[in-house]
C-alpha cells in the first residue's frame, strides 16, 4: 500500500477518511492527525505525522505499523494526549466524526 494514498487518496487503498487535523501555525511544515477508516472492516485508525515541509506527509507512515485502532472516543483522546496543539474546536468536530463513524 502506497502510505501517502492513505491521507490523499484514502479511497483507492479501501479507506475512507473520516476527520484530518491540521496545526493552523505550521509554516513550511506540517503537523497532522488524520482518522480513516477501513471500508472492508469498518474499523477506524489514526496517525500523526509532523516535520519539515520538504517530505510528504505520512510518507514514512506504514499501515498499520504506525496506526493506532480507534475503537472508542476515549482511545482518540488518549492518542491525541501526545498532540495537544489542535484548538478545542477542532477535537470536539474531530469527536463527533468519530461518533458517528462508530
Amino acid at each position: 500500500m502506497d502510505n501517502v494514498d492513505l491521507y490523499y487518496n484514502p479511497e483507492k487503498v479501501g479507506f475512507n477518511s473520516i476527520f484530518t487535523l491540521e496545526d493552523p501555525d505550521a509554516y513550511y511544515s506540517f503537523d497532522t492527525v488524520i482518522v480513516v477508516q477501513e471500508n472492508k472492516t469498518g474499523r477506524l485508525y489514526a496517525a500523526h505525522d509532523s516535520g519539515c515541509s520538504c517530505p510528504t506527509p505520512f510518507e514514512r507512515c506504514s499501515f498499520p505499523t504506525d496506526y493506532t485502532e480507534i475503537r472508542s472516543v476515549d482511545d482518540f483522546t488518549d492518542f491525541l494526549g501526545s498532540h495537544p496543539i489542535y484548538s478545542q474546536r477542532d477535537i470536539d468536530a474531530a469527536v463527533e466524526a468519530i461518533k458517528k463513524a462508530l
